[in-house]
């Protein structure tokens, strides 16, 4: 008879309309309750998460930005984000504005379409070391009744101001000398003269020389090695050799640096200084180890013209005379006017000859380092 009870039925149809309405409310709510989502770069977010602490902090008395970057959840409308609390040895701003007293609104206001809050704040540093915290509430509303609350914490951490050893400090780079001609072959030593590793991006150590313009440095050229991180333990040295002739960037004299890692050692390069005399005894010794020598020359020269190559080095322009042509394209003997142009590095060594002119070449130019006639 209990069943039939009047009470009973209606305490049955209360429970099922409060338990449909708790069903329905933890649905509404699933559904419209605001949350944070994402974090900065897109960092996705527990949702059930409601709590953050973020590590951060500075030199003494240091001014230190304090920002984040919060999405939030479609359902978001409205924000509100309140500093509650912080260590009384910080100072804190809103903008150029300092926050005297707490609970203080940081902001608040309608959320724009992209549902992002810009949170920031400044935090002037103490002129003792420590960990000190800033605490904030973030709170976020729906059009409903519907809205979440959310802890912020800062822990900020003060230390003392250590410069970085200057580069000097860490590597040694020296030379083998200070003065190098054209062509020589230079020997970089480099040292780490730290108490840590130190890394290279190239085999090469990151090389590259610098050429002084009368007013600054400017880069010259690299010495190119394979792309791999190479270390350079404490007290390690390495050595690298290097010619001051690479033909597609040359030496010219002038004053030069090699360095890495904004540590240079400087040098110079000089032009070796010849007379006459020697730029002709030069060109002699050249002649007699080519095909001249066996062409009736009488082992003399006449130099016309010397002047300064664009790259370094001389130019030489010298006649000379054969007095018979034994050479095989030359089918008589007679006596045979050339002029040749020689080019001199600066080291005072051959690196190009051409016999621009003789009587019977007939426009022809013999290349007398390669014993060939260049083709018009």
């Amino acid at each position: 008879m209990l069943l039939k009870s009047p009470i009973f039925l209606i305490a049955i149809l209360g429970g099922s309309i409060i338990g449909g309405l708790v069903l329905g409310v933890s649905c509404l709510k699933e559904r419209w309750e605001p949350r944070i989502e994402y974090l900065d770069n897109y960092l996705p977010v527990d949702p059930d998460k409601t709590e953050f602490v973020f590590g951060d902090g500075g030199y003494l008395n240091q001014k230190c930005e304090c920002r984040s970057m919060i999405y939030t959840s479609w359902s978001a409308k409205r924000f509100g984000v309140v500093i509650e609390s912080f260590s009384q040895e910080l100072q804190v701003l809103d903008g150029n504005k300092t926050v005297e007293a707490v609970p203080y609104v940081l902001q608040e206001g309608n959320l724009p379409e992209e549902r992002c809050i810009w949170l920031g704040f400044t935090v002037v540093m103490p002129d003792q070391t420590g960990t000190y915290e800033v605490d904030l509430s973030i709170r976020l509303y729906s059009w409903l009744f519907f809205f979440r609350e959310y802890k912020w914490r800062y822990m900020l951490t003060a230390d003392i101001f250590v410069p970085k050893s200057l580069p000097e400090k860490c590597l040694s780079v020296t030379l083998d000398k200070e003065i190098y001609h054209q062509g020589d072959i230079m020997t970089i030593t480099i040292e780490n003269v730290s108490n840590e590793t130190i890394w290279f991006t190239d085999t090469a150590y990151n090389l590259c020389f610098e050429r002084f313009n009368g007013v600054d440095w400017e880069f010259h050229t690299a010495i190119v090695g394979c792309l791999a991180m190479t270390p350079l333990e404490p007290g390690e040295t390495a050595q690298l050799t290097w010619a001051l002739d690479v033909p597609l960037q040359p030496f010219p004299p002038g004053r030069y640096r090699v360095g890495t890692h904004g540590v240079y050692a400087e040098f110079e390069v000089i032009e070796v200084q010849l007379g006459e005399a020697e730029l002709e005894n030069i060109v002699i010794e050249f002649l007699k180890t080519t095909d001249v020598a066996n062409g009736g020359w009488d082992g003399t020269v006449e130099i016309k013209e010397v002047y300064d190559h664009g790259f370094g080095g001389k130019v030489i322009v010298v006649n000379y005379t054969t007095a018979n042509a034994v050479h095989p394209h030359f089918m008589c003997e007679a006596i045979e006017h050339h002029t040749a142009v020689i080019t001199l590095n600066g080291k005072g060594e051959v690196v190009s000859a051409f016999c621009v002119w003789g009587s019977f070449h007939d426009g022809k130019i013999w290349d007398l380092v390669n014993q060939r006639w260049i083709q018009k």
